[in-house]
């Protein structure tokens, strides 16, 4: 009865971790109870068995230590012994079927709960994948700065003597290729300026 009680649990076990894939990283105390609980229902089931057995064995013990009085006879006190023990084995069997019970509806939410802990993993991972910056927000940087650059250069360049004339085509340069930056204005501005002079 034991190896058939066990057979539907690691039936159910192995197909869960089919279906799951590689296993989840658990923490180590929730795998600790999970083992504990399954632990707990093979020995609740191997120790129900011999309480079984201890129940038969002492009922049919008090039923040999009856006396035999008249009015019941050996047969009948057999009989109530019987009734007895079939009476005590149908509450152990509603017991272990409850047992059963509370034992499927702990394994049904451990599911539960590896299925909200793989839902959770998936969350965050969506969440790192959406925190990381846009391909596009990165090339706008990468523009500016280069922008900036540039325009740095031919400030540097405008300052020396000769410079003036390469200083003019950088600038021409960032209104030309970088228009939508605010370097553009700088650009233009600066462009300005020197035809003022």
């Amino acid at each position: 009865m034991e190896r058939q009680a066990q057979d539907p649990l690691k039936e159910l076990l192995r197909q869960a971790d089919a279906a799951s894939g590689p296993p989840p990283e658990l923490p180590t105390d929730f795998t600790r109870r999970v083992r504990h609980l399954a632990l707990r229902r093979r020995h609740f089931r191997m120790g129900l068995g011999a309480a079984t057995a201890a129940a038969i064995a002492a009922a049919v013990g008090v039923a040999l230590l009856l006396p035999n009085d008249s009015d019941t006879g050996p047969r009948k006190a057999t009989e109530k012994t019987i009734t007895d023990q079939n009476g005590e084995i149908a509450a152990l069997r509603a017991e272990v079927a409850r047992l059963e019970a509370e034992v499927d509806s702990r394994l049904a939410a451990v599911r539960h709960m590896l299925a909200l802990e793989a839902a959770e993993r998936r969350r965050d991972e969506l969440r790192r994948q959406l925190a990381r910056p846009d391909i596009t927000e990165q090339i706008a940087r990468e523009v500016d700065e280069a922008a900036f650059i540039i325009i740095y250069d031919a400030d540097q360049q405008r300052k020396r003597q000769g410079g003036r004339a390469s200083a003019i085509a950088a600038y021409r340069d960032v209104v030309r290729l970088f228009p939508q930056t605010r370097w553009a204005k700088v650009a233009q501005d600066r462009l300005t300026e020197i035809e003022k002079l």
